[in-house]
């Protein structure tokens, strides 16, 4: 078995003083947990630990999301940084929680001296509320060829304005019966703003927000679209929540 020793004598040595490097990088998105997570190999060659430490940025869209401190040795080891994708990022932002595709993420490393190094990698990301959050009530089965489509949603990600669309062949509708916990309704066609059952004084909806007098502050408990005409038979039919981040 061989190893390596690095003789490093400071700046007019091998790698340079207070340099790191990294290798092995991989990078994923994990649907349930909405995480984008990187994992990394890195080591220090002769970093000082008075000097500022090194740190690990995930950038998306030119934005930095997620920062954390590296806290590299002469010894290699495992590391990661995780981002949140559908909550507020470290630029104060949240993405829509819809089914992005594949995109662009950075992984960059930045030692004390503040050089930098970027690997991008593409991920795919699917933020839709559907598959994690969504539990449908109406039976699949009737005599009634308008049924009413009745759902929950948990807790989302983020705040987000959402306008529930639902679709059979090729009509839609969107005039959506909104229910509160406290058993009052809305019906709206252009939208509402889910706020997760968030209190006026926690949200992150601005009030000169065009979306402001969309926000409702209670927590919805169902929702409710009747559905265009259904033919006989089997029906497939889609539910899309198109939402939007505040």
């Amino acid at each position: 078995m061989s190893f390596n020793y690095n003789v490093n004598t400071g700046a007019s040595g091998l790698g340079g003083a207070g340099k790191i490097t990294f290798r092995n990088v991989s990078m994923g998105f994990y649907r349930k947990s909405g995480l984008v997570v990187a994992e990394f190999d890195v080591r220090g060659i002769d970093w000082v630990e008075d000097d500022s430490y090194p740190e690990a940025y995930l950038i998306y869209g030119g934005a930095v999301k997620k920062t954390q401190v590296i806290e590299a040795s002469d010894i290699w080891t495992r590391q990661s940084i995780s981002w949140e994708a559908g909550s507020n990022s470290a630029d104060g932002t949240s993405l829509n929680l819809q089914d992005l595709g594949s995109v662009s993420v950075v992984l960059r490393i930045e030692d004390e001296d503040n050089v930098q190094s970027d690997t991008t990698f593409p991920v795919e990301i699917n933020l839709d509320p559907n598959d994690e959050h969504l539990t449908l009530l109406t039976s699949t089965i009737g005599d009634d060829d308008t049924p009413d489509i009745v759902w929950t949603l948990s807790d989302l990600l983020s705040e987000q304005f959402m306008t529930p669309t639902l679709s059979v062949g090729g009509t839609s509708a969107t005039s959506c019966v909104f229910t509160f916990e406290d058993s009052t309704t809305v019906t709206l066609s252009t939208g509402i703003v889910n706020l997760n059952g968030v209190k006026f004084g926690d949200s992150s909806l601005a009030m000169d927000s065009t979306n402001a007098g969309k926000a409702y502050w209670k927590k919805i408990s169902k929702y409710k679209i009747t559905s265009p005409t259904m033919a006989a038979g089997e029906n497939a039919f889609t539910i899309n929540l198109n939402c939007v981040a505040v």
